[in-house]
């Protein structure tokens, strides 16, 4: 049916006048994708699943989510002009019957207009329905091909080993022709020696001095981070292996250029197999057994790893002799059924080794230790040799082969997403000087995060767990149609009702929001506290226009990010009308604050550093933010406080507009005492302190209050101003000192609580003594 609708779209689309192929008509890319869809479908109608070539389907399915893209788009444009054009013509109908002749000129146009509008969108509609048809057949084809490759059945284990027993010597005859075909062992001449021991010399040279600079830079590093722990291993174990890597590539290339044949001499592909084997005898034991256990970063115990790395070695022996005969086209030498033994045999013993290690891996925790994991991996293991021994030689190869893809790939992806979150820690940390150097450019505290730090994190470990997901799909997938959707799914998104997501434009926003906050948090703690402190404004007023700033670069971050992700402002009038909602039903405390913290920014009744008493709290102001105020009491402890508190109930501060205070001394003198001498001495301590204002013109000068007759004292009063009333209780208690020594010399007493006791019946028996 679907067929049938699109040849009748395209026959209508061909028979008005050919409009739809008038570039004037029809978008320029319309007709050249209508002759490439074509040539696909032609193409496809002689392909052969059993015969054809796979990377063939990949070329043909490169251009279909572009053309697509730009299909969709014609179709949503032109049905757009559509509507627009229906509506302006139901407009000018609807006119008076009286109209001009103008009028009807107009009417024409747009039916003129509308037709040929009508004309390319059924001419995008019959595109995009012939492409989805051909999308569909690739796909389809697609999987056929690799059902095919993977069911593909061969003789079994026992026919090819009965068939190789029965025939010994062609197995010496075959062997013998390899090694004369691919060895290719000749006697080079005297310029070729020549030139290869100067090619070995100069890149054992090389590589000594690149391996002494390597060792070198790995006593040098210093740190106990992921990072360093990393780089001194692979500097000291590259250092170790790098002349011999230079030599034997030398050596590859000589031999190489100077090989007659048209393949790849045995001995070359030996070379590059010993290479591979170093490299990735290294990259484990960099992992697994590095030099210096203190440069062991994995989480499994160093005992285990190192045991794990000894296994490991026959694997990567396995896979040396492997990639040799790979690498050598030894399949094309050997007969099918002795290729088929040699594949086997490979085979069984690199599942053996894998079913070892899983067994040993039994102990270990997290991940590598979980019963269920391992016990599928054997189960999967276990069917692939089973595939293997039955004739199903593709499958097993494809079974063992993404297993061990997976896990390369598992441990990569953590090993670059562990590497970033150790970056940005030693970011937060500050642990290297250039680290140190940009949180100082930052002006961050010691122990205060790098703003919009966390988004980033976010986006890298996303991003490289969504890279492992769609490389696990191509692995398994044999083809690329996992590289493909998460191209698709990147670019062209996805919707959630009537949103539309695209994750590309959403990774790249959040990017450049957290890139941002970081520049608002720079320019606020370096550029404009630089710019405001030349100022004449008061402290408040300063600390009110930097904070104000940094909530302004925030917001200009939050809607630049919003507006890259490709956020539709026009629903701002919905999301209004939702906070208005919530507003008045769950956040008028939340808004209630933050208008609160808009006005103490404005007002400035409270400043950072004022000693302030709201109720029962009394303290420094730290912090002024747009929803709280954070109060430092004296003994240390942080209160946060509302800032609607501080608005609607009575605050008192002891420096709103200067920092002076008063203090008040109480004293008591025993009756009989000189009240005028006492007046004297205590405003001669007053007038002695050097923090006591006794200039008489800004405040009063201090002053004696005789206050009242006490019970047992003539009760007096001290009250003198000091310039900063943070001293307060060091002054009053460096005026009790003063008070007091001053009264001793002069011979003042301060009297003690007396009291007369009355007895009304004492025991016979009691015996008072006189002390």
């Amino acid at each position: 049916m679907r067929y049938l609708l699109a040849a009748l779209l395209a026959c209508l689309f061909a028979a008005d006048v050919g409009a739809a192929t008038n570039p004037s008509d029809a978008p320029q890319w319309l007709e050249p994708a209508q002759k490439d869809i074509q040539n696909i479908k032609r193409e496809l109608r002689d392909f052969d699943v059993r015969t054809g070539d796979r990377r063939a389907l990949q070329d043909w399915q490169k251009p279909i989510p572009d053309l697509k893209t730009k299909t969709q788009a014609c179709i949503d444009q032109q049905g757009a002009e559509r509507d627009r054009l229906n509506q302006d013509l139901k407009s000018i109908t609807g006119e008076d019957a009286g109209s001009a002749a103008a009028g009807k000129q107009t009417r024409a146009e747009i039916k003129a207009q509308l037709t040929q509008t009508e004309k390319r969108l059924i001419g995008c509609q019959a595109l995009m329905i012939e492409i989805a048809s051909v999308d569909q057949k690739l796909k389809r084809l697609q999987t056929e091909m690799l059902s095919g490759f993977l069911l593909s059945r061969e003789a079994g284990l026992w026919s090819t080993a009965i068939q190789s027993l029965s025939s010994p010597l062609d197995w010496a005859e075959r062997g013998q022709v390899y090694l004369e075909s691919r060895l290719q062992i000749v006697l080079m001449s005297a310029q070729r020696s020549i030139r290869l021991v100067v090619a070995v010399l100069i890149s054992w040279v090389t590589g000594y001095y690149v391996g002494q600079r390597l060792q070198a830079i790995a006593k040098k590093t210093a740190g106990d981070d992921m990072t360093a722990r990393l780089y001194r291993a692979v500097c000291y174990r590259l250092g170790r292996r790098i002349s011999l890597l230079f030599v034997l590539g030398a050596i590859a290339g000589v031999l190489y250029f100077d090989n007659p044949s048209g393949h790849l001499p045995l001995t070359v592909s030996a070379i590059l197999g010993i290479m591979a084997y170093m490299i990735a005898s290294a990259a484990a034991r960099i992992l697994l057994h590095p030099r210096h256990e203190q440069d062991y970063i994995l989480t499994l115990p160093y005992d285990k790893a190192t045991a794990l790395y000894r296994r490991l070695q026959f694997l990567l022996v396995l896979g040396l002799v492997w990639g040799v005969s790979w690498i050598s086209d030894a399949e094309e030498v050997f007969m099918d059924y002795q290729w088929g033994v040699i594949r086997s045999v490979f085979l069984t013993l690199a599942i053996v080794n894998l079913l070892g290690l899983l067994f040993f891996l039994r102990r270990a925790s997290g991940l590598l230790g979980n019963p269920l994991l391992r016990l599928l991996a054997a189960l999967v293991l276990a069917a692939a040799l089973v595939a293997d021994y039955i004739g199903y030689r593709n499958l097993a190869t494809f079974i063992v082969s993404g297993l061990l893809l997976t896990a390369l790939l598992a441990i990569g992806i953590w090993i670059v997403n562990a590497l970033f979150q150790d970056l940005f820690d030693g970011l937060d940390d500050g642990r290297y000087a250039w680290q140190a150097k940009v949180r100082e450019r930052l002006g961050l505290a010691k122990d205060e995060h790098v703003p919009g730090l966390i988004w980033l994190r976010l986006i890298v470990a996303v991003v490289a767990w969504a890279v492992f997901g769609v490389a696990l799909v191509n692995v398994w997938g044999y083809t690329n149609q996992g590289w493909l959707w998460l191209y698709q799914f990147t670019t062209r998104g996805f919707e959630i009702g009537s949103l539309h997501i695209m994750p590309l434009q959403w990774a790249f926003g959040l990017a450049v929001f957290a890139l941002l906050l970081t520049l608002v948090r720079w320019l606020r703690q370096d550029v404009l506290q630089r710019w405001i402190g030349r100022s004449r404004l008061d402290r408040g007023a300063r600390e009110a226009v930097i904070t104000i700033a940094g909530y302004v670069g925030v917001m200009i971050s939050a809607l630049v990010g919003l507006s890259l992700a490709g956020f539709n402002f026009t629903n701002l009038a919905i999301i209004a009308g939702a906070l208005s909602v919530g507003i008045g039903f769950g956040l008028q405390n939340i808004v209630n604050n933050f208008v609160s913290g808009i006005i103490l920014l404005f007002e400035r009744p409270i400043r950072t550093g004022d000693w302030i008493v709201v109720g029962e709290t009394e303290g420094y102001v730290r912090r002024i933010s747009i929803r709280s105020t954070q109060i430092e009491t004296f003994d240390r402890m942080d209160v946060i406080v509302p800032n609607s508190d501080l608005i609607a109930s009575q605050v008192k501060n002891w420096m709103l507009t200067n920092p002076w205070g008063r203090v008040r001394v109480p004293v008591g003198v025993a009756y009989g005492s000189d009240v005028e001498k006492v007046k004297e001495i205590l405003l001669a301590v007053a007038n002695a302190h050097p923090l006591v204002m006794t200039d008489g013109i800004r405040v009063s000068e201090p002053v004696v209050l005789f206050q009242a007759f006490g019970e047992s004292s003539l009760d007096f009063e001290l009250r003198c101003f000091i310039r900063d009333v943070e001293k307060r209780l060091h002054v009053t208690s460096d005026l009790n000192f003063a008070i007091d020594a001053a009264f001793r010399k002069a011979g003042v007493e301060i009297p003690f609580p007396q009291r007369d006791l009355h007895l009304r019946s004492v025991d016979p028996g009691i015996r008072f003594e006189r002390p």
